[in-house]
């Protein structure tokens, strides 16, 4: 796997005094093919924002239309396009017309702000993510507020907004961890929730340490595996120096940026 990082902390406004609410993010996907069928993709702005999404393409027959999303995903946000429901209708209007009938891509896609300390997302149609509060027992499911993307063409999404906590962690997840966890009692949910609450582990970590239990299990070992972790907490000015792994994606080198891809000629959709 090969490690990606990225200093969110390198200009203090990242944290302001209105909301004193930081974010520590780590991502790992584990493909079981050269051409991944997941995909975590993030980005950082001078202005305090991360956009971060999760995704899976496997129901693309052909994996150049997979790749082909993920780079006009990326030179979207290089120009500036984070609005999550219109990233999600552009994303899904881009999969419809370059892809052939039936196929479709699920995706969480989330922003957030240090600035307003707001946290907003999309779900296309993927496994819900999970917010676990701070001390309590309160557990969030961020449902799907739409369809998967492609599956037509003119798709209508519903942005949700979350103001996060100090403490809070934001997990999510595609079906290979699902389906891995799911011998656990009381299921896959509760494996990942038992394995975040209560602990004082940095994002990296806890996001290994998930696709280290899939693993242990030996359950769904040839299925496509990917965790992203955001961790909130209270600004502290020095932290970004702190922990050399803080805000890292691991992944295979097979999922670096193809820089040079166009989608093909949009296959005749029957």
């Amino acid at each position: 796997m090969k490690t990606f990082k990225d200093n969110f902390f390198k200009n203090p406004s990242f944290a302001t005094e209105t909301t004193n609410l930081a974010i520590d993010y780590a991502g790992v996907c584990c493909p079981a093919h050269e051409v991944p069928g997941n995909f975590i993709e993030k980005h950082s702005f001078a202005n305090g924002k991360v956009v971060f999404a999760i995704g899976d393409t496997s129901r693309l027959p052909d994996p150049l239309p997979a790749l082909c999303v993920r780079h006009y995903w990326r030179r979207s946000l290089l120009e500036g396009n984070t609005d999550p429901i219109l990233a999600a209708e552009s994303m899904n209007q881009l999969i419809y017309d370059c892809c052939a009938a039936n196929s479709s891509v699920s995706c969480f896609y989330a922003e957030f702000s240090a600035q307003t300390g707001l946290l907003r997302y999309v779900n296309a149609g993927h496994d819900a993510p999970l917010l676990i509060r701070a001390n309590s027992d309160q557990v969030l499911r961020l449902d799907q507020a739409g369809p998967v993307f492609g599956l037509r063409e003119s798709s209508h999404y519903t942005e949700t907004v979350i103001p996060p906590r100090s403490g809070d962690k934001l997990l999510a997840f595609t079906q290979g961890v699902v389906d891995s966890l799911a011998i656990h009692p009381g299921g896959a949910e509760n494996a990942i929730i038992s394995l975040a609450r209560g602990r004082s582990v940095s994002a990296f970590q806890l996001a290994h340490r998930i696709v280290a239990e899939c693993e242990a299990t030996g359950s769904g070992e040839r299925a496509e595996k990917s965790v992203f972790v955001a961790c909130f907490r209270s600004h502290d000015p020095g932290a970004g120096r702190e922990h050399p792994a803080r805000n890292a994606i691991s992944r295979h080198p097979f999922n670096s940026a193809r820089s040079q891809l166009f989608c093909p000629t949009a296959p005749a959709r029957g």
